[in-house]
C-alpha cells in the first residue's frame, strides 16, 4: 500500500516521500498518528499548499532575523567589570553578560548566538559577532569599562 509522510518518520523517510508499507501497519499505526495519509490527488494538492505555506513562513523569519541583525549592528552595549589602573580584568567578560546587556537594549539573544574568538580579559571597545541564522551574523560593540 501506498502512503503519503505528513511528518518525519525514522524508519521510513521525511515528511512529503511516498512509501509503500503493509496495509495493516497503515490502518493500525500510521493513519491513526497522522503519520501519513493515503496518497490522493487532494492530499497531494494539500501537502504542496502547506510546503509553500512553511516555506513563506521561513522567508519572513528570515527577513525578521535580517532586520533584526540590521538594528543590532548599529547597537552598542556598555559592560561594567572589576578591573586594574590598566585596565586587566579580574575575570572575563562572557558571552552570558553580553546578552544580559544586549537584553536592556531590547534584544532577546541567546548567549550561544554570541561569537567571541576569545575571553575579553581588558577594557575598550570589542566587535562582537552575533549569529541570528546559519546564514545572518551581525556584529555590535561593546564597551568594556573599570567599574
Amino acid at each position: 500500500m501506498q502512503v503519503l509522510l505528513r511528518k518525519d518518520h525514522e524508519p521510513l523517510g521525511k515528511a512529503g516521500d511516498i512509501v509503500a508499507v503493509v496495509p495493516g501497519y497503515a490502518r493500525n499505526y500510521l493513519f491513526p498518528r497522522k503519520i501519513a495519509t493515503p496518497v490522493t490527488e487532494d492530499n497531494l494538492r494539500q501537502l504542496e499548499a502547506e510546503k509553500r505555506r512553511a516555506q513563506r513562513e521561513a522567508e519572513k523569519r528570515r527577513q525578521a532575523l535580517v532586520e533584526a541583525g540590521k538594528r543590532l549592528d548599529a547597537v552598542s552595549c556598555t559592560i561594567p567589570a572589576q578591573a586594574t589602573e590598566a585596565g586587566t580584568l579580574f575575570g572575563s567578560v562572557t558571552a552570558a553578560q553580553i546578552a544580559a546587556a544586549l537584553r536592556q537594549e531590547g534584544f532577546e539573544v541567546p548567549e550561544e548566538a554570541i561569537r567571541l574568538e576569545q575571553p575579553i580579559k581588558e577594557t575598550g571597545v570589542y566587535a562582537v559577532e552575533v549569529q541570528l541564522a546559519p546564514d545572518v551574523v551581525a556584529t555590535t560593540r561593546i564597551w568594556v569599562v573599570a567599574d
